[in-house]
């Protein structure tokens, strides 16, 4: 408000709210942001409500796309081309199609079901990119002018449940492409169901049924839909044929006819699925297996090396593979494995309304990929070595810090923070995977200048058989000692994100606590730490997303107080 005044007494009125929401704001905050005029975000968060002076111009991450310093705009992007600063500004998008999304768990809703059951849900069911994709973050333009575009964004800051300064670099990508330009190929889809005696429990089979059902809606004339079953052994429901108005009723007729009985054969039942799958394959068209389960395999082959081994030989084939669960005992760890392995999506189907997002909302973006082959290189500073990784289960090291290779890419559904899809009682998915690697800094208190990494990024766009290639540069140069003691986020995007990272941290760190070392007072007192310093963030940002997270917090700190834990 003192901000407000001040411009209010210099200027006339009009003039007054056009240096408010360019130089004073920038935010929904302006107090508690300092926006410099490149665009970097000095954000003091919910520690500090005091903004630097400093001229940020010069300092912060810069990214490089073909290697060109071509001017800088908003958050010191440089892309391709001449000196265009001025130009990107108009050439940027108003809005873009979609952040992007690399595989892998979807949500982490077998986490959340374990706690609305009034239970303690043990750390593997809490998965990183799972929980990075119930939240949706505005990124940086896409004006790299490729297929999609990666962002390299910088964050220090104090932990959220401890006194360590954390600092972090994300990987964000996102991409000018809308689904609805993006040309479809026919899709050859397979879809394997669970029918085992543990599906009738819960009325697990009847969610399968019902979102089966809505998907029929999703298939295009030139699609064709093969339908397995397994139980102790898998069975041919239906051929690989087209949907049609004629013998559609005839499909919903199988559907409802199928039973739950016997032992669960995921080896025998994936591998059928696959087989019918190569029957029809071409590279003219979309291959993918849909694969539900809501158990441990009981039955033929039960190792999961030996069932990830002989999926891995079909996906080498060129075939897709969506992997969904059903209920609270299945294998999560499979499932997920099997579903990143290939860049398909895995998702917990908790709900009636999981289901149809799934099934309706979804099918649009798991079924077409955006990109193929992508290599994501990351080379550390010699200021920085890695601790953790976050987001992927893909990542390798290297001598100089790490790669992903990523079979391939979708665009994700979510358009906002505040998406329909984010509110009580709807789902959370598709929001867009979030690469976060926390680093180890070595001049923790200097303030010479540091590269904090060179990242390369290759793919090849769908449809195309040239590869693309960017580069980013991300820099460091803070300019006072206060730059190194209070919150720095470079981009305004991963400040949420930070957050965002802080939350599941503290939500694993209570689920070891509680499961692992039968601590439940000590995972109470994590949550309640973790619930405050959100709890403060959120009152300035109100984000839908991190206020269903601090419902879950809170949903899980009563189940420890149940079980006895003390305050």
């Amino acid at each position: 408000m003192n901000k407000w005044i001040k411009c209010f007494g210099l200027f006339s009125t009009w003039f007054v709210l056009a240096a408010f929401l360019f130089a004073c704001g920038a935010s929904n905050h302006p107090n508690t942001n300092n926006t410099s005029k490149d665009g970097t975000q000095n954000t003091r968060g919910a520690r500090s409500e005091k903004t630097s002076a400093a001229d940020a111009g010069s300092w912060g991450p810069q990214e490089y796309f073909g290697g060109h310093d071509a001017g800088s705009w908003g958050s010191q992007e440089y892309f391709s081309g001449h000196d265009a600063g001025a130009a990107a500004h108009e050439a940027a998008p108003k809005s873009w199609g979609s952040n992007i999304g690399t595989g892998g768990a979807q949500d982490i809703g077998q986490f959340r079901k374990i706690i609305k059951d009034g239970n303690i849900p043990a750390p593997e069911t809490l998965d990183a990119n799972g929980f990075f994709s119930e939240h949706y973050t505005t990124l940086p333009a896409p004006t790299c002018g490729q297929t999609f575009c990666i962002h390299g964004m910088f964050a220090r800051n104090k932990s959220f449940i401890g006194n360590e300064t954390y600092s972090v670099l994300q990987l964000g990508m996102n991409s000018s492409k809308d689904i609805k330009s993006l040309p479809r190929l026919p899709l050859n889809l397979v879809v394997v169901i669970d029918t085992s005696g543990s599906m009738q429990r819960q009325n697990k089979l009847e969610y399968v049924k019902e979102g089966l059902k809505l998907m029929l809606d999703k298939l295009q004339p030139q699609d064709t839909l093969a339908i397995i079953r397994y139980d102790s052994s898998a069975h041919l429901v239906r051929n690989a044929n087209p949907v049609t108005a004629s013998n559609k009723q005839q499909i919903i007729q199988q559907i409802e006819q199928l039973r739950a009985t016997g032992g669960t054969n995921l080896y025998e039942g994936l591998e059928l699925g696959f087989k019918e799958c190569l029957k029809q394959f071409s590279d003219g068209k979309q291959n993918r297996v849909i694969f539900l389960s809501d158990g441990q395999a009981s039955a033929g082959i039960t190792s999961n090396e030996l069932i990830l081994k002989m999926s891995n030989s079909y996906i080498k084939k060129g075939m897709g593979l969506t992997t969904m669960g059903v209920g609270t005992s299945f294998n999560v760890q499979l499932m997920r494995s099997l579903a990143e392995a290939s860049s398909g999506n895995y998702y917990f189907l908790e709900s009636k309304e999981a289901i149809r997002e799934v099934f309706q909302d979804e099918m649009d973006y798991f079924v077409v990929p955006i990109a193929y082959d992508i290599k994501i290189s990351v080379e550390l500073g010699p200021q920085y070595t890695l601790a953790e990784v976050f987001g992927t289960n893909l990542w390798q090291n290297t001598s100089k810090g790490g790669e992903i290779h990523i079979p391939s890419v979708f665009l994700t559904g979510r358009t906002a923070h505040d998406d329909p899809k984010a509110s009580s009682g709807s789902g959370r998915r598709g929001g867009g995977s979030a690469i976060m690697l926390r680093l180890n800094e070595l001049l923790k208190r200097s303030l010479s200048p540091r590269a904090i990494a060179s990242i390369t990024l290759t793919f090849r766009p769908a449809g195309e058989s040239k590869e693309v290639t960017q580069q980013i540069k991300v820099d460091f140069s803070p300019t006072s000692q206060n730059q190194l003691s209070e919150p720095y986020y470079s981009h305004k995007a991963i400040e949420k994100n930070y957050i965002m990272l802080n939350i599941y941290l503290g939500l694993r760190n209570a689920s070891q606590l509680a499961v692992q070392q039968q601590d439940i007072n000590a995972a109470l007192a994590t949550l309640n730490t973790l619930k405050k310093e959100v709890e403060a963030w959120n009152k300035l940002y109100e984000d839908e997303d991190i206020k269903a997270d601090l419902e879950l917090i809170d949903a899980f700190r009563q189940n420890l107080k149940t079980k006895g834990a003390k305050e």
